[in-house]
């Protein structure tokens, strides 16, 4: 369960709850200083596609055609990924197109992820900090974890965390587009003793959108 290494009896004290309908849980309590992972995996349709897109693969392994936002929500700081390249898209509001060939071009997905930059004569990856608590960049190099290199650049097995590694994604034929967007699921997180009102102060901040296109022949 969501619990530290050393026991915690009274996590058991009492079971969570449903609320209204199961669509709600309440009174999960965790350890504060638990390292385990939480989370919660639900499916379902949307009445229409998302992201429409016409792109193909040229000869020169680059992209080429657009991608529409037809969701009724904006994404930020969108980017493209595909085989070992990765496209800054910004802002994707809603019916905004996106053209890889009319930008700057795509940079090394590699290069992105690991941070890498020149120093004097040479390309340098920031060090990874296992202590890092920047939500954003956790799920940035967890969710493409084998394209940083793996264990070799975090020092780190991916663990509970493989099944959201979409690395092998990149090698078929597959565009993954990822932006911040609104919620899905909300967290409400809250100290024993405080009323629903006061939540940590980072709850519900940092929602990743990944969706996987194919590629056109």
């Amino acid at each position: 369960g969501p619990d530290a290494l050393t026991p915690h009896p009274s996590l058991a004290e009492a079971p969570y709850e449903y609320e209204s309908s199961v669509a709600k849980l309440q009174n999960i309590s965790i350890a504060a200083a638990s390292s385990q992972l939480f989370e919660a995996s639900w499916t379902g349709r949307l009445p229409t596609v998302s992201i429409q897109s016409t792109l193909s693969r040229t000869g020169q392994g680059t992209l080429r055609g657009i991608i529409t936002n037809q969701l009724q929500v904006s994404l930020r700081d969108c980017v493209l990924m595909h085989a070992g390249w990765l496209y800054d898209i910004g802002t994707l509001h809603p019916g905004d197109t996106f053209d890889p060939e009319a930008g700057r071009g795509p940079r090394s997905l590699a290069a992105f992820l690991t941070k890498k930059r020149a120093v004097k004569d040479r390309n340098v990856s920031a060090r990874w900090k296992s202590d890092d608590r920047n939500i954003s960049r956790i799920l940035e190099v967890a969710g493409m974890h084998h394209a940083t290199g793996g264990p070799e650049y975090t020092g780190l097995q991916s663990g509970r965390l493989e099944h959201i590694d979409m690395t092998h994604l990149l090698v078929l034929d597959r565009i993954i587009l990822i932006g911040k967007g609104p919620s899905a699921t909300e967290w409400l997180p809250q100290k024993k003793g405080e009323s629903e009102l006061k939540y940590f102060k980072d709850a519900g901040d940092t929602t990743l959108w990944r969706i996987v296109l194919e590629l056109r022949n």
